[in-house]
């Protein structure tokens, strides 16, 4: 009896570590350790991991923005981890930037690495607008009431050289590639 309890007891600890470590969801049930995806956005843009490691460099970028909620960009996801495997001896970035509100959704997802590109999401969180801004042409901090996706933009030297709205089609985008390394 006094091992059952033990056990039990054991047990029980190992599920409260993992869950305040991880998080699960069960149906619209959510337990555990979340991470508040929708917070204060800051504007100074060149501040953002993704500008000083990745957009301030030389190299090509690829960077594909996505949701886990949305079917086309799931959907094009093998392709893209196709191409980007085809470019492997090469030097450019490939990066995703989700625009998920649902930090369990997202990290279950990320963790199930359907998705070979390097992800910035989550050391860019307090920026994310600043980079969808900066993206689409637009001020630092003006207000994004819809954002769209999937969307991939070709960036070198700091400068948007093509963006594909949708689903892309992987042939366009190694030709554009091509062209630009």
């Amino acid at each position: 009896m006094k091992k059952v309890l033990i056990y039990s007891l054991l047990v029980i600890c190992i599920i409260i570590f993992l869950l305040t470590q991880f998080g699960v969801q069960i149906g619209d049930v959510r337990l555990g350790k979340q991470i508040d995806l929708k917070i204060p956005q800051k504007t100074n843009f060149e501040s953002s991991d993704f500008y000083k490691n990745y957009y301030s460099t030389d190299k090509l970028i690829c960077l594909n923005t996505w949701a886990t909620w949305c079917g086309p960009c799931v959907e094009e996801m093998p392709n893209l981890n196709k191409l980007k495997l085809s470019f492997s001896d090469t030097s450019i970035l490939f990066l995703s930037l989700s625009i998920d509100d649902d930090s369990v959704k997202l990290n279950k997802f990320l963790n199930e690495k359907k998705f070979d590109f390097t992800d910035i999401t989550l050391k860019n969180l307090e920026y994310r607008d600043a980079i969808l801004n900066t993206l689409e042409g637009n001020k630092i901090d003006d207000y994004i009431p819809m954002k769209s996706v999937p969307n991939t933009y070709i960036i070198k030297h700091k400068i948007i050289i093509q963006k594909l709205e949708g689903e892309v089609d992987t042939l366009e985008l190694r030709k554009i590639i091509e062209k630009n390394l």
